[in-house]
């Protein structure tokens, strides 16, 4: 993740996903985090620090995360079966 404004700095998540930007000088910022192998890809929020609140929490950021379904179609001999359309369903 990167925090850019007034003092950019690049940041990683420790293993249950907290993270912190220390000493940051009073300013705007934009956090950007990007996740990958997510339905969104890239979330980003706006922040202002101030002198008199120099921490600020931020909301937790959510990503959907996707995946692969991957299987073998077969006819009723239990062979492989060649040029099955297999739909893609949503829930």
């Amino acid at each position: 993740m990167t925090v850019v404004g007034a003092n950019s700095r690049t940041a990683v998540t420790d293993s249950s996903g907290a993270f912190a930007f220390d000493a940051l000088p009073a300013g705007a910022y934009v956090l950007a985090v990007e996740v990958g192998s997510t339905r969104e890809k890239r979330l980003a929020v706006t922040l202002s620090l101030t002198a008199a609140a120099a921490s600020v929490t931020l909301p937790d950021l959510g990503f959907t995360p996707v995946g692969t379904l991957t299987g073998t179609v077969k006819d009723a001999a239990m062979m492989p079966a060649a040029a099955v359309t297999v739909p893609r369903c949503a829930t």
